[in-house]
């Protein structure tokens, strides 16, 4: 073999061993960085499990709190906190700042937008958390799906109501009867603000600490502008201290309505006027009560 073949043998075998290598190094690469991708996912889904509340006095508002435990163990850096669900529209999510360590369950303060009344997705909802490695989406837990579906049913009742009448009391509220008959009594007026279906004041309910009843049932025919009854607050059988004390919601009253086919329930109004003088009711039973005793 002359000296120009020789050559081209040995600067072939150069280049194959030249190409080996370069397929070792370019194979370990990739597998350097399918192995960062792999981590990089892992950091991005954090092990979290979310419910849904409301603080007490809040019930039936727009304000929610999205409770966030992170079963992982790494702390959660959180930007933003919110919701997917078709109930409340498009994925959203609101400002803030948070950090969940592992192990801890913190509720994290969100707004909800208005609810999307026409669309009953039977799509389960999900929390959403915009964090420091991106945005995760969670469904809730099973009560926390059920609770926001009666929130979403809850709103939606109030503002069908809300366009159809509105409800006052007329003459203010007088003090009636006395002992186990006693009463406070004002005038119930319902008045049409919208369409031409039939309405009805169906039902009233009190608390641990009244009762309410309405002398009459008051329907409101198609095409009729309104209507009017007597409503009454009534003492509920609770006079001990204890009870009247520590009741949370003692004017936590509800309001049965008809609004063409549909049944909703929707807060019954309390003013201040309303509940001094139910108040006042309350005083006069008990202090018989207690005088009696």
């Amino acid at each position: 073999m002359g000296l120009g073949g020789r050559l081209g043998e040995r600067l072939g075998g150069r280049h194959l061993v030249t190409a080996l290598v370069l397929v070792v190094l370019l194979t370990s690469a990739g597998c350097t960085t399918q192995e960062a991708s792999d981590e990089t996912s892992a950091v991005r889904a954090p092990r979290l499990t979310l419910g849904l509340t409301q603080l007490i006095p809040e019930e039936g508002t727009d304000q929610a709190l999205l409770r966030v435990t992170n079963d992982g163990d790494e702390p959660l850096l959180v930007t933003a906190v919110g919701l997917d669900w078709a109930g409340y529209g498009p994925a959203f999510a609101v400002p803030n700042d948070a950090t969940v360590a592992p192990g801890q369950t913190l509720d994290l303060r969100t707004t909800l937008p208005e609810p999307v009344c026409d669309d009953r997705s039977p799509e389960p909802a999900a929390g959403v958390l915009d964090t420091s490695t991106g945005r995760v989406v969670v469904p809730l837990k099973d009560l926390s799906q059920d609770y926001l579906r009666r929130l979403w049913r809850t709103q939606c009742d109030a503002r069908l109501v809300a366009e159809a009448l509105s409800v006052d009391f007329e003459g203010g509220w007088s003090q009636e009867g006395v002992g186990d008959d006693a009463s406070t009594a004002s005038t119930l007026v319902l008045t049409r603000r919208s369409g031409d279906e039939p309405l009805e004041v169906r039902r009233v309910d009190g608390s641990v600490l009244y009762d309410l009843a309405l002398d009459a049932p008051l329907r409101v025919a198609p095409g009729e502008a309104g209507g009017r009854t007597t409503v009454r607050i009534l003492p509920g059988n609770r006079c001990d201290e204890h009870a009247r004390g520590q009741a949370t919601a003692p004017f936590d009253f509800e309001l049965g309505l008809v609004v063409g086919d549909r049944r909703v329930t929707v807060p019954f109004p309390v003013s201040t006027a309303t509940s001094n003088a139910a108040q006042t009711m309350l005083d006069r039973v008990c202090g018989r009560v207690t005088t009696a005793g």
